[in-house]
């Protein structure tokens, strides 16, 4: 983290000695999120054990506030956007040989991102169209895991049943969490701004050592600039005698 604050201060400070522009846009769209597991190497060790899964992705939404340094033709751009993932899975494992239990998940995991984004703008008709990417950091705010489940045993006999409980950021799942954000859009001349991405998690969020697990996502965006200021750079001319 300190590296990245390091990088846009180093950026904006070259940006203070020339021309900028500063924008200030609200933010919101939706998204549809995997939570992709699978199995970790230390549960591949286990003898006796197998554990395998199959997601599927959910819909959520996203929403927030962007600041924007703009020179030249590029943008570098952050804020905070509160945003909804998670993800449906459908587990099998088989913790002993004579038992097997199967579990239909849907995790919902909610956070505040941080992104800090470089793009690319090059010129087009009615406005600009752009693209780029960059680091993000998620932290988690609220999260809930509900399943029912199955379990069959070598003579027959099943088990059935449920389960509900909150997500524990920090010791049930990773927090924060970090990752890689692309995107391109286009920005119209009306302050209207259109933009897809897709969020590639780094980070295991699994707590449990059997399996890995990710969060990505792809995202459509609407925004909208509140406010635009045009920063002009003034230089004191020093005189001898």
């Amino acid at each position: 983290m300190r590296k990245i604050v390091f990088f846009i201060s180093c950026i904006i400070a070259v940006n203070h000695s020339f021309g900028q522009t500063f924008k200030f846009d609200i933010t919101a769209g939706v998204n549809s999120s995997i939570y992709a597991e699978k199995e970790s190497p230390y549960g591949k060790s286990i003898p006796g054990f197998t554990y395998s899964v199959s997601d599927s992705h959910i819909t959520g939404y996203h929403a927030g506030l962007l600041a924007t340094i703009s020179h030249g033709d590029f943008d570098l751009q952050t804020g905070l956007v509160y945003i909804k993932l998670g993800g449906n899975d459908i587990s099998t494992a088989s913790p002993a040989p004579s038992v097997v239990s199967q579990e239909y998940g849907h995790l919902i995991l909610n956070y505040i991102n941080l992104p800090v984004n470089i793009t690319y703008n090059f010129k087009i008709p009615g406005g600009k169209l752009f693209f780029g990417g960059g680091p993000y950091m998620e932290t988690g705010i609220a999260g809930k895991y509900t399943s029912t489940y199955t379990g069959t045993e070598s003579n027959g006999a099943t088990t059935t049943g449920s389960r509900s409980y909150g997500v524990g950021f920090g010791s049930s799942t990773t927090n924060p969490s970090f990752g890689i954000n692309v995107m391109g859009g286009i920005h119209l001349n009306n302050r209207i701004s259109f933009s897809a991405g897709y969020e590639f998690g780094l980070t295991n969020e699994s707590y449990n050592a059997i399996f890995i697990a990710k969060n990505n996502a792809f995202k459509i965006s609407a925004s909208y600039t509140l406010f635009k200021k045009i920063l002009h750079h003034q230089t004191a001319t020093l005189k001898n005698g």
